[in-house]
């Protein structure tokens, strides 16, 4: 069978530095070579090893979906000529290439699965799994309407958009902030496409489209609420260890629940005589999270065996030993275990009497309430652990940092935790 190959023609550089591409078409003793037209690049930019445009042309993925159908008809082309007279010919060859060759229209399936790709490839795994519904939903809307497996860029118009906004509603009884946020990953991704020239910005259906968002009223605990979770008798076992979780999480400034079952032995240190709690957060990335370790915290994790507990084990039964942070294995093993803990938190929440529906993520509103409350000079705090600024998180986790507010998380807390 004859081998078709893409090849970078330096020999004929032009003054921009761009050289054109060639397919080399080889079959036993013979060669052939044609110019593939229009196409000239910096020869940086060509992967001979995997016949591809590299990432550093801005429009990559464009034009490796053109090469691939170039190639893909010269195969076809030389099969013809094969079969008709076993001679490779040129001349031939062109002809039928020029007959068979078709533009082929991005598919916007395939570029949104590569941004899927992207974020798996940063450790990204909540982002890709939130994106890989939306392109769940949005092809099973594409074949339930346009009757295709496909979805070219070309088909992404307001009507489309509108009728799969509709979809989304009546099929799969999504909330108005679901429906949103779906929208917005198409949006995210076309976005993209039209930076690297795939799509153009004239075109753009968004600018045509409102994307509405319901805010929701941020519950919390009140203190008597946390306290009654701190003075129910219960016994050793799941019911405990949740209730333990939360109450830690909400001491220890509404640590996420995921740095809750990330916390290892290494992230309480003494510094200068008092014992602190320092992690890097798995969400932010952000650096050397710190403050002082007080007094129910401290009970907790002697609770579970601290101070006794290796720099690198686990401090909460929560993550397999085996498991590491960063990793796709641990993301499902959190979603697992935070479905877990919101189900206990349910139940516990009934044996206290409180009607607030209790979450893990109660412990970050209830803590960013109560500093509020205790006219701490820490207002920010609120703004932060509800996600609303990022200027505003990078001041509050600075201080943090730099143990501005000890005396003062100290003064409020001990009216709490004596």
């Amino acid at each position: 069978m004859a081998k078709v190959r893409i090849v970078p023609w330096s020999s004929k550089k032009d003054s921009n530095g761009h050289v054109p591409l060639y397919l080399v078409i080889r079959h036993k003793d013979q060669r052939s070579t044609i110019a593939i037209e229009g196409v000239r690049m910096h020869a940086r930019h060509w992967n001979a090893a995997r016949q591809e445009v590299r990432k550093t042309h801005r429009q990559h993925h464009k034009l490796n979906l053109y090469l691939k159908s170039v190639v893909e008809a010269a195969e076809d082309a030389v099969l013809d000529v094969l079969l008709r007279d076993g001679t490779l010919s040129t001349h031939v060859v062109k002809e039928l290439l020029r007959r068979t060759e078709k533009p082929v229209a991005p598919s916007f399936f395939d570029y949104f699965q590569k941004r899927i790709d992207e974020f798996r490839d940063r450790s990204q795994f909540g982002s890709a799994d939130a994106y890989r519904s939306a392109l769940k939903k949005l092809r099973d809307y594409t074949r339930t309407t346009l009757h295709q497996d496909d979805l070219s860029f070309d088909k992404l118009t307001v009507s489309f958009l509108r009728g799969f906004h509709t979809y989304l509603v009546k099929v799969h009884n999504n909330k108005p902030n679901t429906v949103t946020k779906n929208l917005n990953f198409i949006r995210s991704v076309l976005y993209v496409a039209i930076k690297e020239g795939l799509f153009p910005q004239e075109n753009n259906p968004f600018f045509h489209l409102r994307l509405k968002t319901r805010r929701a009223k941020s519950q919390h605990l009140t203190i008597e609420e946390i306290w009654k979770l701190e003075d129910i008798e219960l016994e050793d076992g799941n019911l405990n260890d949740v209730r333990n979780y939360f109450i830690f999480a909400f001491y220890a400034a509404g640590m996420r629940v995921s740095d809750v079952m990330h916390l290892v032995g290494a992230h309480i240190r003494r510094v200068r005589g008092v014992w602190r709690i320092e992690y890097t957060m798995t969400k932010t990335d952000d650096p050397s999270f710190s403050m002082p370790l007080l007094g129910k915290p401290e009970e907790i994790l002697r609770y579970y065996g601290w101070p006794h507990i290796g720099p690198n084990e686990y401090i909460f039964p929560i993550m397999p030993k085996r498991i590491r942070p960063g990793t796709e294995e641990a993301f499902k093993e959190r979603k697992k275990n935070i479905s877990f803990i919101n189900k206990h938190l349910k139940t516990l929440a009934h044996e206290c009497g409180i009607e607030t529906r209790l979450t893990t993520h109660m412990a970050r509103h209830s803590w960013a309430a109560f500093m509020d409350e205790s006219n701490l000079p820490i207002q920010r705090i609120q703004q932060t652990l509800a996600h609303k600024d990022a200027k505003t998180t990078q001041v509050y986790l600075h201080n943090l940092r730099s143990g501005m507010f000890d005396e003062e998380l100290v003064r409020v807390l001990k009216r709490i935790d004596s």
